[in-house]
């Protein structure tokens, strides 16, 4: 009787736990009834049986677990928040971004799409190449969606969305953004430079968007030809630089003849937004919030370019080498990078353009500037675009803002006035994340200004050398055999006679050079200079000594240095061997030096043919105390030791101080004295005399006399 009592309360249980399971489809509220039914179950059934054993298995119990069906375990799916399934967003819009290969939105169109498409008014910050563009063009494209849906019905020349750009180049990629986004709407782009009647044709025509420049669309408003009385939505694209270049005032007669401020939405966005920005800009925006997507973050660059630093003296000539060295070490070839070239002046960049210097690279490079006319500025972006040219040399203004896609190398030429525009120049490369190189030109190894730009933008440069002629030649050749296999049929066919007539008549050796000759003439021979990574010098070489050095001990590490050279070539044979002379080394071997910040190496500047004599007789001996510094980057220096150590002049301001006067250089003489003279040099005279005393002595012989008394005595002789 017992047994099937419990029997049929068991068979209720399974009947119970299977509706429960069944109705709330839930796996955590599934396992909880289950556990609690069997629970229920063996409680009962074991009191109605009798069963005092916590051991003995219940045949009804086992029934009733192997009668519960188990509840499959779904993996959670994880949820991006870029989406284009989790914005409010018309099926059309979506296709065209789909269309586009865009099926996820970036952070600052995350951030933004929602208020913005709910009619809020907004300064947007971001950092450059984030896709500020796309963050107001599809809020505001959705809406333009719905009106149509809706049947809104404009009248030609009254756009219900405006963008205001400072440059022409921004405003023409402003409207290709917008047509590729939203190519059933109609787009027009207006601006200077270019025909006004073929845009006031355009806008007869039926406009939703209008996007200008703020000089020619005043012009256009004072013709007629615009009404902005229906616009619902106006936006600003680089907002600080539109304030910043003198365009408060037009953009206010601009903003007079739209709807009141609390009737429009308005939009700023920019990669930069100062206080003082902000302070002009809120007088447009009615009750707008400031999104800033950058903060106090120090970290302002891309995470995926690579920031280097080069030193060069600053003479039109050595910096145009320089940049020629660069340009061909990234830019040659069929599959070399696209680079911008940013330079202060527009006369540099006509000069830069058609520098023989550059122009013998086989890199074309264009210029870009505001005094050239639109339809040269559209060719020139055009051929940029399309890879027909490498090479796109701009001033600031031209280049702002701009979105070209795949740069993969900013050069700053000249840097900017400030750091915002820094910002801005590096952002032309490394956007959409994809990886990018940013190369400074700037005077002097331990320069200040790269110090200040790396705490400003949070990244870390490397300081490395001008490619040399070394790496450039080796480049060179492995384009030529690359090439070889490129050349048609047709084309070879065309010199095989030739070829033929040179081999019948030429004995293998003369065959051998024959090839070479060939290949050298296909590589090209433009002599390329070396430059100092330390210092920037043309013609010298930097190397780096290991080892332990004592950095106040300036005179000592030099002579160091200078004894471990005459080692490694008595070693290997003497240096006559190698076509130098001993004393030549020991009174001009060292021309800059400096320690590293760790004090176990040195970095020193000697001639490229000393250079190549060092790395020759370590090869001989076996060693590796030297090392060339070629594509590897200066080892961070001593900070102590700002200035470099000069030979002849010492180190400070050449030599020179307000009373004691410079420290001698480290072989010959002393540096220029102060009030007093210089400190005396390591093997000869002293410094030369100051107003009142001379030199202190050298080691041999005392200084020159100043304008009252002699030099101190030297270590055998006294001063004149």
């Amino acid at each position: 009787m017992l047994s099937k009592l419990a029997t049929r309360r068991a068979a209720a249980a399974v009947f119970t736990s299977r509706q429960a399971i069944a109705t709330r489809r839930s796996l955590n509220l599934a396992r909880s009834v289950r556990a609690k039914t069997v629970q229920d179950v063996r409680f009962k059934s074991s009191r109605a049986a009798g069963a005092l054993d916590p051991g003995a298995v219940d045949p009804v119990n086992q029934e009733i677990l192997t009668a519960v069906d188990p509840v499959p375990v779904e993996p959670k799916k994880e949820v991006d928040p870029g989406s284009l399934d989790n914005f409010d967003m018309c099926d059309q819009l979506k296709a065209n971004l789909r269309v586009m290969g865009v099926n996820n939105l970036f952070p600052v169109q995350i951030e933004t799409y929602n208020g913005v498409r709910s009619g809020q008014d907004m300064i947007v910050r971001s950092k450059t190449g984030s896709g500020k563009t796309m963050a107001f063009a599809l809020p505001t494209l959705d809406k333009l969606f719905a009106d149509k849906e809706a049947g809104v019905h404009r009248r030609k020349g009254q756009p219900a969305a405006l963008v205001l750009a400072p440059t022409r180049e921004l405003a023409s990629q402003v409207k290709r953004e917008f047509e590729k986004l939203g190519p059933q709407l109609g787009c027009v782009a207006v601006y200077g430079g270019a025909p006004i009647m073929p845009q006031m044709r355009e806008l007869s025509k039926n406009v939703d968007v209008l996007i200008a420049t703020p000089g020619r669309l005043i012009d256009l408003i004072e013709r007629g030809e615009v009404d902005l009385s229906r616009v619902s939505v106006a936006i600003l694209d680089e907002a600080d630089e539109m304030l910043k270049m003198g365009f408060t005032e037009a953009i206010e007669t601009i903003y007079a003849e739209l709807p009141p401020k609390d009737e429009r939405q308005n939009l700023l966005f920019s990669a930069t937004v100062s206080k003082e920005i902000q302070r002009i800009a809120r007088g447009f925006l009615n009750n707008g919030r400031l999104v800033d997507l950058v903060g106090e973050d120090s970290d302002k660059i891309p995470a995926g370019i690579e920031m280097i630093a080069m030193s060069v003296r600053p003479t039109q000539a050595q910096k145009s080498a320089a940049l020629a060295n660069i340009l061909e070490q990234y830019c040659s070839g069929d599959s070399g990078a696209r680079a911008l070239v940013f330079t202060s002046t527009k006369a540099m960049c006509d000069t830069l353009s058609t520098s023989g210097i550059v122009l013998e690279t086989g890199v074309k490079c264009l210029a870009m500037h505001g005094d050239l006319q639109q339809s040269s500025r559209e060719i020139a972006l055009a051929a940029f675009r399309e890879g027909r040219a490498k090479c796109l040399i701009a001033t600031d203004v031209a280049a702002r803002g701009l979105d070209i896609p795949k740069v993969d190398l900013v050069v700053h030429y000249d840097l900017p006035t400030d750091f915002d525009s820094f910002v801005h120049r590096t952002g032309r490369t490394g956007r959409a994340g994809r990886a990018g190189v940013n190369i400074v030109l700037f005077k002097n190894a331990m320069d200040k200004e790269i110090g200040n730009l790396e705490r400003f933008t949070g990244a870390k440069f490397k300081r490395m050398a001008v490619p040399a002629s070394k790496s450039l030649t080796k480049n060179r050749e492995e384009k030529v055999v690359q090439s070889l296999g490129e050349v048609s049929n047709r084309d070879i066919d065309r010199f095989v006679s030739v070829a033929s007539s040179i081999l019948e008549n030429s004995d293998d050796a003369e065959k051998e050079r024959a090839l070479a000759t060939a290949l050298a003439l296909i590589a090209g021979s433009r002599k390329a200079t070396d430059f100092s990574a330390l210092s920037g010098r043309s013609e010298m070489q930097s190397m780096v000594i290991e080892g332990s050095f004592e950095p106040r001990n300036t005179r000592r590490m030099a002579g160091d240095i200078v004894w471990e050279m005459m080692q490694l070539f008595d070693r290997a044979g003497g240096a006559d061997k190698f076509g130098l002379k001993s004393n030549q080394i020991r009174e001009n071997a060292l021309d800059t030096f400096h320690p590293s910040k760790c004090g176990e190496k040195v970095v020193f500047d000697v001639s490229p043919k000393l250079a190549d004599a060092i790395l020759s007789a370590q090869e001989e001996v076996g060693t590796n105390t030297f090392s060339a510094l070629a594509t590897e980057p200066l080892p961070e220096l001593c900070d102590r030791h700002r200035a470099n150590y000069v030979r002849n002049e010492g180190y400070g301001e050449k030599g020179r101080g307000p009373r004691g006067g410079g420290r001698g250089g480290f072989n010959t003489r002393g540096g220029r004295g102060g009030s007093r003279g210089g400190y005396g040099g390591r093997d000869n005279r002293g410094g030369y005399g100051g107003r009142d005393n001379g030199g202190y002595g050298g080691r041999d012989n005392g200084g020159y006399g100043g304008r009252d008394n002699g030099g101190y005595g030297g270590r055998d002789n006294g001063g004149y």
